[in-house]
């Protein structure tokens, strides 16, 4: 694209955006005007149709009291206008104990008696309240249409009016605005008293199911939005309902109606922004081609150079307007060329070495590698690459910021040169070596060696232990750092591959399961490990929750002392289309830092919800225990994310716990605190999984609201042998009591694990002994057998505490 085009672009842009940036303001801020105003005036006409209603239904309260005082004295003159005033159509005189009319009276308008069915007094009596004046919903009679039910008790008698739906009917016709602006008015059961529509009127059409006439129902007083069937789309209504009947009262208008408007109001500022951008449009061509041309004639001086292959200077004759720029860039170009020729030499240098440590980068690492693998069948082109990466070193940048990770960086990579260099003299003495190894930064933290002719296995592991132990060394340059340590992969070739792209994937996948073993060590390749990498198992992951791969089991916990089931914990397995079934342990460790463990922890605890709702169906009350990540545990919106899910659901949070490793907890203690508050606060049950592994902290411990400490079974196994371990095992139990948590211990495999626990008052149990991890409906049958076995006695032999 040519620079004319670019400058016409870029100038047209910037003239572009800020009108389109202005003209959308304008409009959404005319949007937002008009709402506001919609939803003051509509809520303001609601309220004024209520306080009407307000004052005809006190008119109605007082003149059915007095209709019923004149009916039972039988003094019933002048009270025919101020019925018939207030649309009061029949009243009726009713004795209760033997349910018949003992004195009636209409409006004296005309209109015939409407005859007191059965229906009509089995209304009246069930909402008829002593003392009080009722209304029932609107019902139709066969004489006045549409009434509404006027119920008085007073003593043995009760006073019955048919109240006509006129007067709503008028109320309602007086609000129209717009084209399809208009009041409507409901009764206490959501039945329409007043609307446009005159069939939904005759019919009592009933709109209860609409979320702003729900509102009205329940009380509410404010502005809704919600579709309307009768005008097939969305309105706007301010709602209110009269206090005492219950009746509705909302003023709808279309979304619609507002939106154009709107648009109306906002042609003339449209016209007015095409205008002003077309004149900035001509400005601007007429810019460009002032300023370009000395640059085109700059660029083809520059092309006929590039054509002869030599850097000579350029000239350019300027415009009628000498531009300062276009004459410092020609001159700053003849410089450049006479420096060019001079650092060639250096810029080569520099193609091919990593600037932070001097070791040859990724690029010359890969054009040397490639050489050599082009005849590795013979046996002295064979050889290895290892992959190596520092454990930690995120944590140097964190801490002790970047300078001082680029010291320890280059610190390592020239242990690394040492090494390489001593081992070439180790291995081949003084041979003439065709391709002599080199190591090379690959990464950020990532080294890599590739070392031709080493082939026998014994070699190899001989030189991956001594660049294990040269990268162990503690740093004498970061005193800060105590502790240095690398997880280091290798791959041979040809065994593994015979190209570069393949043995990088095979060494960076032992790397990864060094990682897993515990860091600090080697790991050579074999096909067992397969041939994913930690992000193409990611990947693997990400797609096998969509396609459902993932299954849970649910390993039962019992109480140490009743032997009651107390919960599950669920436990995540990977039924793969070529692998078979694989467990957590083989894949969990190598994505644990990756963001697929934020989406894997919300399709577990989704799950877990599902199954828990499966089996309270069937009678089974346990809460279930899931496992997050630190990554997850410290996302933000963690707390709402599945509160959400489990509200969704219908779940109580008080049956889901969240295990959590302490690490995760103490990795930021204002952030976890606050997490946990949260958890809390909507019922969520928080568990620090493997305790008695990481570091332990007791001062940020107690400053925790946790509910259960869960012992690692390494703890376990070994407090049943060792009375030292077993001693801070009872200090974990005392520790918890004390705050306000109970214990929970893992891996309980024996029968004598399970009375020396229990005699070291732990309050839960967990592990083979009980079962394994079950399905949904082998947990539902391994409940009934282990009830019958704790009703039957078989657990009696348990050292009895607390629970």
């Amino acid at each position: 694209m040519r620079i004319r085009t670019i400058l016409l672009i870029a100038f047209l842009t910037v003239t572009i955006f800020p009108t389109a940036i202005f003209g959308w303001w304008s409009y959404s801020h005319a949007v937002k005007r008009e709402f506001a105003e919609v939803e003051d005036r509509h809520l303001l006409l609601a309220q004024n149709l209520s306080a009407a209603l307000t004052r005809y239904h006190t008119d109605l309260v007082g003149t059915l009291k007095t209709v019923s005082s004149a009916l039972l004295s039988d003094q019933t003159t002048d009270l025919q206008p101020l019925m018939s005033e207030l649309d009061i159509v029949n009243v009726f005189l009713v004795d209760q104990p033997s349910v018949t009319v003992i004195a009636q009276m209409d409006a004296g308008n005309g209109s015939d008696i409407e005859l007191l069915t059965e229906e009509h007094l089995a209304l009246a009596k069930r909402i008829a309240q002593p003392g009080e004046t009722k209304f029932s919903h609107v019902v139709g009679t066969q004489t006045h249409g549409n009434v509404l039910l006027g119920v008085r008790s007073n003593a043995d008698n009760l006073t019955i009016a048919f109240v006509s739906t006129q007067y709503f009917k008028q109320l309602g016709e007086q609000i129209s605005f717009g084209k399809n602006g208009h009041a409507a008015i409901v009764d206490n059961a959501g039945n329409v008293l007043s609307h446009p529509v005159p069939d939904w009127v005759e019919s009592r059409r009933n709109l209860s199911q609409i979320s702003a006439v729900a509102r009205m129902m329940s009380g509410e007083t404010g502005i809704d939005q919600f579709y309307s069937p009768a005008f097939k789309g969305d309105m706007i209504a301010g709602l209110t309902s009269v206090e005492g009947p219950g009746w509705g009262v909302m003023i709808p208008q279309p979304v619609e109606e507002i939106y154009e408007k709107v648009r109306e109001n906002s042609i003339s500022i449209v016209l007015a922004l095409a205008i002003g951008w077309s004149m900035a449009a001509v400005f601007v061509l007429l810019f460009v081609n002032s300023l370009i041309r000395p640059l085109e004639q700059l660029l083809q001086s520059i092309k006929e150079n590039a054509r002869e292959k030599k850097l000579n200077p350029v000239r350019v004759r300027l415009g009628l307007v000498p531009l300062r720029e276009v004459w410092q860039l020609k001159l700053g170009y003849n410089a450049m060329v006479g420096r060019v020729a001079q650092a060639n030499e250096k810029v080569s240098a520099m193609a091919f070495s990593d600037d932070v440590t001097g070791l040859a980068n990724r690029k010359r690492f890969e054009e040397v590698t490639r050489g050599l693998l082009a005849g590795c069948e013979t046996e002295a082109a064979r050889g290895i690459v290892a992959f190596i990466d520092l454990d930690d070193f995120k944590q140097i940048n964190d801490v002790h910021g970047h300078s001082y990770g680029d010291r320890f960086l280059r610190e390592r990579a020239a242990k690394l040169t040492e090494l390489v260099q001593a081992a070439e003299q180790t291995f081949f003495g003084d041979e003439i070596v065709e391709h002599p190894p080199i190591a090379a930064r690959v990464g950020g933290d990532e080294f890599v060696i590739v070392f031709p002719g080493l082939s026998r296995e014994d070699d190899i592991r001989q030189f991956l232990v001594q660049v294990r132990k040269v990268l162990s060394t503690p740093s004498t340059v970061l005193s800060e750092v105590p502790f240095c340590a690398a997880s280091i992969g290798c791959a041979r070739y040809p065994e593994d591959s015979t190209n570069l792209d393949g043995l990088l994937k095979c060494a960076d996948i032992a790397m990864y399961h060094a990682k897993k073993a515990g860091k600090n060590r080697f790991e050579m390749y074999s096909s067992q490990m397969g041939m994913m990498t930690a992000a193409e198992l990611c990947v693997a992951v990400d797609q096998a929750i969509d396609d459902n791969q993932l299954v849970l089991e649910y390993q039962p916990k019992v109480c140490a002392r009743t032997k009651e089931p107390r919960g599950v914990e669920a436990l995540v397995r990977w039924n793969h289309p070529v692998l078979g079934r694989l467990l957590p342990d083989n894949w969990i460790p190598i994505i644990s830092h990756s963001p697929v463990m934020e989406k894997l922890g919300e399709w577990l605890i989704a799950r877990a919800i599902d199954d828990h709702a499966e089996w309270t169906r069937a009678g089974l009350n346990l809460s279930v225990a899931v496992n997050i990540s630190a990554g997850h545990f410290s996302s933000p919106g963690f707390t709402n994310s599945i509160t959400r899910m489990a509200r969704s659901r219908n779940f109580d949070c008080n049956n889901m716990e969240i295990e959590i490793t302490e690490d995760t907890l103490f990795s930021s203690l204002v952030h976890a605190n606050d997490v946990l508050e949260s958890l809390r606060a909507e019922g969520f049950r928080v568990s620090i999984d493997d305790f008695g592994t990481g570091y332990s902290n007791i001062a940020r411990l107690s400053q925790m609201r946790v509910d259960f400490l869960k012992i690692d079974r390494s703890v376990i196994s070994q407090a049943h042998d060792d009375e030292r371990v077993a001693s801070m095992m009872d200090c974990i139990v005392l520790m918890a009591k004390t705050l306000g948590c109970k214990t929970v211990a893992e891996g309980v495999e024996t029968q004598s694990e399970v009375d020396f626990l229990a005699r070291h008052k732990i309050d839960i149990l967990q592990g083979f002994y009980f079962s394994k991890g079950l399905s949904v409906s082998q947990l539902l049958a391994w409940s009934r057998e282990h009830s019958q076995a704790v009703a039957a006695g078989a657990f009696d032999r348990q050292t009895s505490h607390a629970a």
